[in-house]
């Protein structure tokens, strides 16, 4: 019977998708992973967003891909470039700033544009 119960509640609670004026798209927000369950990227994939200046910082095309992948907030960014550990990126010029908190990476050009967040832990040491 708990089954069942279950059941009734979830139908009253939850409306079917599909049913008149019920849909899974927001309107207001495109799409976005998170970071259990990150949208993947294929080598082939389009750049779905365009370089763009938040909060008087600049972020490329790819760096806001996979913040949209792994659902990511420009926030999230700021606070891992101002508490994180720098150190010197793979590429002249380059930092690249970790925060052992969120298992956070974020690679940041020359003149502080973000390039690319990555997940997981840090470089070697």
């Amino acid at each position: 019977m708990g089954g069942e119960l279950r059941s009734e509640i979830r139908k009253k609670i939850m409306p079917q998708v599909g049913e008149k004026g019920v849909s899974l798209v927001n309107r207001g927000a495109s799409f976005a992973g998170s970071k259990r369950l990150q949208f993947e990227y294929a080598p082939y994939q389009e750049i779905r967003n365009q370089a763009a200046k938040i909060n008087g910082r600049q972020y490329s095309e790819h760096a806001l891909d996979r913040m949209q992948d792994r659902g990511l907030m420009p926030s999230c960014i700021e606070n891992v470039l101002k508490t994180g550990r720098v150190s010197p990126a793979d590429f002249p010029g380059g930092l690249e700033y970790y925060d052992s908190m969120n298992r956070l990476r974020v690679v940041v050009g020359e003149r502080g544009k973000v390039i690319t967040i990555i997940p997981g832990r840090g470089v070697k040491q």
